[in-house]
């Protein structure tokens, strides 16, 4: 079984990301900015429009998820340390995460990123999973994936006060699965249904962490840019190249990107 080593490393615009041959500690976070702010206040809203299914199987998640499998950890902890970093942030509450391209870790880096904010149970985190050509959170929470993104916007387009279907993770950390195949992803994610959908749910969570498709190759991450707070960019060793985040970061806008991610090559777990 594939495992994850992580790795924090300064972000650079010349030579290698990180060098794939030195050993591959844990998992860090490199914000971009830092500061010593209150975080905003929050309380839950009186009405609720979601419509709760707790999960039927969650011993079934992925080792990849370390704040569940190895809790005690250093890999966990470092999650830890990078929601203490976003909780710094003054009105941070939409975080999208993506990658250049695909297999650099960006939805391991949102699942646990979420199981962070989440822990504790004093605030309600909702995990999306908007990458709709290879959706993988129902995966690596071993839950169904038959309803979710697509089946809610679908349903809501001319009725936008329909319930939303989540699925109970823990007492604090609910997800969105990405749903059904639709025909057209960037037109799902770009509609109206989508941008009311986002308002109303910006009013049921303190934290949505989204798992957005990679930056080069698709245009879905690029159809919420208006919707959301900041950008999480993962990277991995051995992998991704200094052009591809030089790239990617020029077109999310440096300055919506709270923070680089940058993971270690994938080892074999013994």
């Amino acid at each position: 079984m594939d495992a994850y080593g992580y790795a924090a490393h300064d972000y650079a615009v010349d030579g290698s990301v990180v060098d794939p041959n030195e050993p591959a500690p844990e998992y860090g976070m490199v914000p971009f900015n830092e500061g010593n702010r209150e975080t905003p206040s929050w309380s839950p809203p009186s009405y609720s429009m979601l419509r709760i299914n707790p999960a039927e199987h969650i011993d079934n998640f992925s080792q990849d998820l370390v704040l569940l499998s190895h809790p005690d950890g250093f890999a966990a902890a470092q999650f830890r340390t990078l929601r203490y970093r976003l909780e710094q942030e003054p009105d941070l509450q939409v975080i999208v995460v993506t990658s250049a391209r695909d297999g650099e870790g960006k939805s391991v880096t949102a699942a646990n990123l979420a199981l962070a904010l989440a822990e504790g149970g004093r605030i309600q985190v909702l995990l999306i999973d908007a990458s709709l050509r290879n959706p993988a959170q129902h995966k690596l929470f071993g839950v169904n994936g038959d309803l979710g993104l697509t089946s809610v916007l679908a349903a809501r387009q001319n009725d936008p006060s329909l319930p939303v279907d989540v699925i109970r993770i823990t007492a604090s950390l609910n997800l969105m699965p990405a749903g059904p195949a639709v025909a057209s992803a960037h037109a799902a994610l770009s509609s109206e249904a989508a941008a009311v959908l986002m308002g109303q749910l910006r009013r049921e969570f303190r934290y949505i962490i989204v798992d957005s498709s990679a930056v080069f190759g698709t245009a879905e991450t690029l159809a919420w840019h208006g919707l959301i707070d900041k950008y999480i960019v993962a990277a991995r060793a051995g992998h991704t190249t200094t052009e591809d985040l030089t790239g990617t970061v020029e077109r999310l806008q440096r300055e919506r990107i709270v923070g680089v991610t940058f993971l270690g090559p994938k080892i074999k777990r013994r």
